[in-house]
């Protein structure tokens, strides 16, 4: 219970709709991780091909230049865009006939006056100017969405990860485990700031396999994880950080370039 109230409140009060993440994470993400078509979070984009699945465009030959200029205004096109459409839609990936209750409605559209009013009102009703106040929250959006694309996105779209692809009859070539394993990109696993400084985030292996887990545990589970992944031969993806953030580009220019 208490879990649940810090989880709604720290999206919600970020602007970000917490009831609409956990559906598109958890039901979608978590089941069918770098799956296109099945991964919500893996969506086709017309600025940039993340897939070998997608269709590739003359401009994705440079989207690894032009991708962190993007990636800067992913919060400010999930608040403003995304929550919105995802509101909207009956069917997400996997997700299909997606009904929402009024009260989850109701909590949409109030939570999101109260972001307004806490960040952009609030100010403005303290006597600061409204060009001030705006540009201010723009500035912050920019310093945000590029730390949290980065810490997000190399845990999966990056050269050592596996993007599955279905057979005729709709079958994954993994079984569940293999393909956390498979589709998962640690950094600095081990590592207590980071574990720390990241919730576990980091730890992205033990955070798939093992979701209902304290965080906490994360860095402590990936030891196991990298022993069993290592006595069976299963894949196991760990690299520094900065190692995967540069895997991450070498990733989007490899896209940008294959067929």
């Amino acid at each position: 219970m208490v879990n649940a109230v810090i989880f709604r409140f720290t999206f919600n009060i970020n602007g970000v709709n917490s009831y609409l993440w956990k559906i598109r994470h958890i039901a979608s993400h978590h089941l069918f991780p770098n799956v296109d078509g099945t991964d919500a979070d893996l969506d086709e984009s017309v600025l940039l091909r993340l897939s070998p699945t997608h269709r590739k465009r003359r401009l994705h030959r440079y989207q690894h230049i032009y991708a962190t200029v993007l990636y800067m205004f992913y919060t400010l096109h999930w608040i403003f865009y995304k929550d919105f459409l995802y509101l909207g839609k009956r069917n997400l990936s996997n997700l299909k006939d997606i009904t929402h209750s009024r009260l989850e409605v109701f909590r949409f559209f109030f939570w999101k006056v109260i972001y307004f009013f806490i960040f952009i009102g609030i100010p403005v009703l303290a006597g600061y100017s409204w060009i001030w106040v705006l540009s201010s929250f723009f500035v912050m959006h920019l310093v945000i969405s590029v730390f949290f694309v980065w810490t997000l996105i190399i845990s999966h779209l990056t050269c050592e990860t596996s993007f599955p692809v279905q057979n005729a009859a709709g079958e994954l070539p993994f079984n569940y485990y293999e393909h956390q394993l498979a589709t998962a990109m640690d950094y600095r696993p081990k590592s207590i700031l980071m574990n720390w400084f990241l919730g576990g985030f980091n730890a992205h292996a033990a955070h798939h396999l093992f979701p209902k887990w304290p965080h906490t545990m994360n860095r402590h589970i990936t030891f196991s994880i990298q022993r069993t992944a290592a006595k069976f031969g299963l894949p196991y993806h760990s690299s520094t950080f900065f190692g995967a953030l540069i895997s991450h580009y070498r990733y989007l220019k490899r896209m940008g370039i294959a067929g």
